[in-house]
């Protein structure tokens, strides 16, 4: 069965956008801290899943990352849903272009970044043949595709976090204040101890926000649980920070680059394919 998008209110046809707010096409990396990254989900006949976990390709050109995610659902999905399996894909770089196309998936239209999107997971596979095909796909709507395909604009950009960009950050972490005694901002725009811009970030955002809320209600009573991760690690461990920070001061490599560490995986993959070959051929 082809791979077709899914329809009715989930889905959305080709947008036409109003001239004033349509952007370039161009496919230079935004400057500033919001950057693209979005999704597509893909939706099979049987469950499918890799780990039970997020799942990353760091050899996609696109910078590609998933989950399955009814691995966490208590309702079990079946025939009366129409699909048995939902894969969550990240696309993470609109802008390098494919092998295979060409193009970077900023330039694509939608059936191209759902069919280049998956051909680059099934690369990645040692056994592609072990994996269906999905039979449905759902890109996010709020990439906005001209009429002659190629996305014209995201609207919703992810906040990226860039080094030395922490401090610019509103709020004080365990400190939000009520601002014009009625206002209380919060969100991932925010200084928290969590730092990225995450759902936990946003939960503890969150979290502070409420407790400045109850201070300046004057409230007299327990406080949303907040708390730094770097209070809580570990004292035997405290060498390695230490260490790390040395090394950053000296202007020198992390530690598991000085040791060579990070070829593990490579190598290990590579001796792993070299034993089956062995194995083939015995």
């Amino acid at each position: 069965m082809p791979l077709r998008c899914c329809s009715g209110p989930a889905g959305r046809a080709v947008v036409a956008v109003p001239r004033s707010k349509r952007r370039s096409r161009s496919t230079s990396r935004p400057a500033g801290p919001l950057q693209h990254l979005s999704g597509i989900q893909y939706y099979f006949t049987t469950d499918v899943r890799f780990v039970p976990g997020h799942t990353v390709y760091p050899d996609t050109a696109w910078g590609l990352s998933s989950i399955s995610q009814p691995q966490f659902w208590t309702r079990r999905r079946g025939w009366w849903d129409g699909y048995g399996g939902i894969l969550s894909v990240d696309i993470g770089d609109f802008y390098t272009a494919s092998p295979r196309l060409g193009r970077p998936a900023w330039e694509c239209s939608r059936d191209e970044i759902a069919h280049e999107t998956w051909a680059q997971i099934k690369e990645t596979l040692r056994d592609p043949s072990q994996i269906p095909d999905p039979i449905l796909f759902h890109l996010d709507d709020n990439l906005v595709f001209g009429l002659a395909g190629g996305i014209l604009h995201n609207e919703t950009p992810l906040l990226i976090n860039h080094v030395g960009a922490y401090r610019t950050r509103p709020g004080l972490a365990g400190d939000y204040q009520a601002n014009n005694g009625s206002v209380v901002l919060a969100g991932t725009y925010m200084q928290t101890y969590t730092r990225l811009t995450t759902m936990e970030a946003a939960n503890e955002s969150g979290r502070h926000a409420a407790n400045a809320i109850l201070t300046h209600a004057g409230f007299v009573g327990d406080r949303c649980a907040t708390w730094d991760p770097e209070d809580m690690e570990l004292g035997d461990l405290q060498w390695l920070v230490d260490l790390d920070g040395r090394l950053f001061a000296a202007g020198l490599p992390h530690v598991v680059e000085l040791l060579g560490l990070d070829r593990l995986p490579e190598d290990w993959l590579g001796a792993h394919a070299l034993a089956d070959v062995l194995a083939v051929r015995a």
